[in-house]
């Protein structure tokens, strides 16, 4: 471990790099990683999107159930459709002319931030590209404290993460959502078989 790590703004043969330099056990190490320097004008396209209020916020399973059902789902279809509602209920489906998969995941912790008790009975699904989600859900390999799953119905996914300690900061994830059309919403409404899915 290095007791100090120093990040440097530097060109290097005329490309912009971030150094990173440490020393450990009397060794110097140095790293450059080139990067492309942003315009003023640039900056509009790198600002969150504007939203909705979320209709449900989840805080997800600690385990890498929901991880490992994404990555699955992806190799059968290509988007997956996710069913939430903010008593603690979450369903990952997926539905082709060949198989129809549904997986829950129960007693889910919902989070209250900017939402009232009124919001208790919200639901909301969006359709998503699997492969995306699946690399969104990398995060579990990063040390976190939570990760809070947000959905605005038919609109926006929004995946917020902690970070360990809790003063490393926030990482948030923006995926696209697809149109859903009246099938997609009515399938969404019945039952039906799938997989188990687990809880935090």
């Amino acid at each position: 471990k290095a007791p100090v790590c120093s990040l440097k703004l530097t060109k290097r043969a005329g490309q912009a790099c971030i150094c990173i330099e440490t020393k450990a056990m009397e060794v110097n190490v140095a790293h450059d990683m080139p990067v492309k320097c942003m315009r003023a004008s640039e900056y509009d396209y790198y600002l969150a999107p504007q939203m909705s209020k979320q209709d449900v916020q989840l805080e997800l399973p600690i385990s890498k159930t929901l991880k490992h059902v994404i990555e699955r789902s992806r190799t059968l279809c290509k988007n997956v459709i996710i069913d939430g509602s903010q008593v603690g209920q979450m369903a990952v489906r997926i539905e082709t002319d060949a198989v129809h998969v549904r997986s829950f995941f129960t007693d889910l912790r919902p989070r209250m931030e900017n939402m009232t008790d009124e919001d208790m009975g919200n639901t909301a699904s969006v359709k998503v590209d699997a492969k995306k989600l699946a690399t969104v859900l990398n995060c579990y390999n990063v040390r976190h404290e939570s990760i809070i799953m947000c959905l605005v119905d038919e609109e926006n996914l929004v995946i917020c993460v902690t970070l360990a300690p809790r003063a490393t900061g926030v990482m948030t994830f923006f995926v696209p959502c697809i149109t859903m059309d009246d099938a997609d919403r009515q399938r969404g409404g019945g039952g039906g078989g799938g997989t188990g899915g687990g809880g935090s």
